[in-house]
């Protein structure tokens, strides 16, 4: 009777292993099948058991089912009418196979995995036709790669080597990367819909996945960088941007929105070391040379950024911007309060010269066109102001400094004139202009000036 009893005990227990083993041999069977919502639901049931959970085979199946799942989920993710025939292998990659579709003009059938049509005319998608796309999508509560993940590395944890090559991925390292793959793709899909904070997610995800396999991307830090700054996590962002340049990233982008970032938050310091390494990196980058020249200007260091802005116009001499910005630096000397009248008439020379050649090289310049009649209406400003507190018996001089300063008013007038005229709306130069107009006893724009200002009230 004992031996009885031992014997269906024994039965008993194999049923049960057999049982489970079936389990995970259903899930991996509608796996291959492409049957994501079976698979998912058999080796759901899987993991519950102690016996099969113990088993580096049904983790990393689970993580190739999930992993399956989220594809199926997310297969029509920017599939939309009127994108190019190269833009959904970029999304999809090669179909299947391809048939002609003869009620469309140069019509096209590419027939993809998991029952998914795409229709195309003329090389532009049309339309597609994806039978289980709601089942599929139902499927992803949100966290479908996050499982993957998990999965994997429980996988690795029981046996790094169990691998499977009837199956893609074959084994969980693969599976890894086709996860941070995955991640990476949601990331861009999320931004290019404007959908920041995910797309920093996604993006974050795919580098911690990434830095799981061992590798150091920086390319993939530089996106998440972008990612973070869009969502407005500027703090996040450095430290992704960061870490892409210690990783010699090249692309100038990336020095610039660094820089910027610290610009912003009154980091001049990081800012200062930000652009001198992406300089060094990019030394023939005109758009970094003139970057770091802005830095000194916003720290008041004139001569650093005025030998930076020389070295930029020897590379490009024909750069109208160029010229208007060394004039903007003079500008700043002279309403430095500390600079000498030697430096200060020295600087106002200066700015003249550098805004006529950026008038030279370009007559539709609006800001150099409006400096330069600013920086001769200041000049007759500050004379006639110094006129005004010479001793009453100096009429003579008065005289004189007077008519000097109506003679910049005059050459002053046809700057802010051809500034209007290239923004007539502008307030401050109309403004401007009616004051000069009315020192200049030019009643006639005087009055035009005046009603201009009434009808842009």
């Amino acid at each position: 009777m004992k031996r009885i009893l031992i014997s269906i005990v024994v039965m008993g227990l194999v049923h049960v292993a057999f049982a489970q083993n079936n389990v995970v041999l259903s899930a991996y069977n509608y796996y291959k099948e492409q049957s994501p919502e079976k698979a998912k639901e058999f080796i759901d049931k899987a993991i519950q058991n102690e016996e099969s959970a113990s088993e580096a085979k049904t983790w990393f199946y689970r993580g190739n089912i999930y992993l399956q799942v989220n594809s199926v989920a997310h297969m029509t993710d920017g599939l939309v009418k009127g994108i190019t025939a190269e833009n959904i292998k970029q999304r999809l990659g090669e179909p299947v196979s391809m048939r002609n579709y003869n009620k469309l003009e140069n019509g096209e059938k590419w027939i993809y995995s998991f029952g998914l049509i795409v229709y195309l005319s003329n090389s532009i998608m049309d339309s597609y036709e994806y039978p289980n796309e709601a089942l599929y999508r139902s499927l992803d509560n949100g966290n479908t790669l996050d499982v993957a993940y998990e999965s994997y590395q429980k996988s690795i944890a029981i046996d790094p080597k169990f691998v499977n090559v009837q199956i893609s991925p074959m084994n969980a390292l693969t599976g890894l990367e086709a996860v941070s793959g995955s991640y990476y793709n949601s990331g861009i899909n999320a931004y290019s819909a404007k959908h920041f904070a995910e797309a920093q997610k996604n993006l974050e995800s795919a580098l911690k996945t990434s830095e799981a396999l061992g590798k150091q991307d920086a390319e993939l830090n530089y996106y998440t960088g972008i990612a973070a700054m869009s969502a407005g996590d500027t703090t996040k962002s450095i430290q992704y941007y960061e870490k892409s340049t210690s990783l010699g990233y090249k692309d100038k982008l990336l020095y610039y929105n660094l820089v910027n970032i610290y610009l912003n938050k009154n980091m001049i310091k990081e800012a200062k070391v930000a652009i001198r390494k992406g300089r060094e990196i990019n030394p023939a980058d005109q758009d970094l040379l003139i970057m770091e020249a802005n830095i000194y200007l916003k720290t008041g260091e004139a001569k650093e950024a005025e030998q930076i802005l020389l070295k930029a116009i020897e590379n490009d001499p024909t750069n109208a911007n160029l010229y208007y910005v060394i004039g903007a630096n003079y500008d700043n000397i002279l309403n430095d309060t500390v600079s000498s009248k030697t430096k200060k008439d020295n600087a106002f020379l200066q700015a003249q010269q550098s805004y006529v050649k950026a008038i030279e090289l370009n007559k539709d310049y609006f800001d150099a066109n409006f400096n330069m009649g600013v920086l001769l209406n200041n000049k007759a400003a500050e004379i006639l102001v110094l006129a005004a507190n010479l001793p009453l018996a100096e009429d003579k001089k008065y005289e004189e400094m007077k008519n000097e300063a109506i003679e910049y008013l005059k050459k002053a007038q046809p700057f802010l004139e051809r500034a209007l005229e290239l923004q007539p709306n502008d307030k401050d130069c109309l403004v401007l202009l009616k004051q000069i107009y009315l020192k200049t006893n030019n009643t006639e724009k005087f009055k035009f000036i005046s009603d201009l200002l009434k009808e842009n009230k």
